[in-house]
């Protein structure tokens, strides 16, 4: 019975050294899983590309999308292209996007972009036919001390990314709003201070020359 009372007693002290036990070890819990055979030779390939060996990658946090390693046919050959969510002690601390093509048995780095403003987060990433049948890459970027999210609108032509629109937000949703069979980005911003919600509409022009582009209204 004694025992008995000594093991109750130590419990409370158990649980408490458990939780301070779990507090530091939190981040080391939460490491991102290892890596398999073809995403460390995409790894091994932007540490070549970048010149640095301290990759640390990003994952989106939001949306379909939640791996720092995405596969998708960006350029509509056939084979998909490898995306990679990244920071690089070496280039400061905004987080970057690098796009690598599989030629021939290995992985090589073909575009290599930084957040626009020099956002360290990733929101969403998704795939989405605003210009034309061949879908565009919109991704949301998060300044992680503000909060302030920026979607940026990209296209993908001959080994390379060109940024079409950018808007801030604070919700987003594609919707084909004129039913041309290509989608509009609608957006909200919120300003707490006034109490007042802004919604704008990212949709497509066509110029006299037959030009396409994004347009707010």
């Amino acid at each position: 019975m004694l025992k008995n009372k000594a093991l109750l007693a130590a419990l409370p002290m158990l649980l408490l050294s458990g939780c301070m036990q779990f507090e530091l070890t939190a981040e080391e819990l939460m490491r991102p899983p290892a890596l398999n055979q073809e995403q460390l030779a995409i790894s091994t390939a932007l540490e070549q590309a970048v010149g640095d060996s301290s990759i640390k990658y990003k994952y989106p946090e939001t949306g379909e999308h939640r791996s720092a390693f995405l596969f998708y046919d960006l350029d509509s050959d056939g084979e998909d292209e490898a995306l990679v969510f990244y920071q690089a002690a070496s280039k400061g601390s905004s987080t970057w996007l690098n796009v690598l093509d599989h030629r021939g048995e290995q992985w090589v780095s073909v575009y290599d972009i930084a957040s626009p403003n020099g956002e360290t987060e990733v929101d969403f990433i998704s795939f989405q036919p605003l210009l034309s049948a061949q879908e565009n890459m919109v991704i949301g970027w998060t300044d992680e001390h503000s909060g302030d999210k920026c979607a940026v609108i990209y296209s993908y032509d001959g080994a390379v990314l060109e940024e079409n629109y950018s808007e801030y937000y604070d919700k987003l949703c594609f919707y084909d709003l004129n039913r041309d069979g290509l989608l509009d980005l609608s957006l909200v911003l919120c300003d707490p201070y006034y109490e007042e919600c802004v919604v704008s509409f990212v949709i497509q022009n066509r110029d006299i020359t037959g030009e396409v582009s994004l347009e707010c209204s």
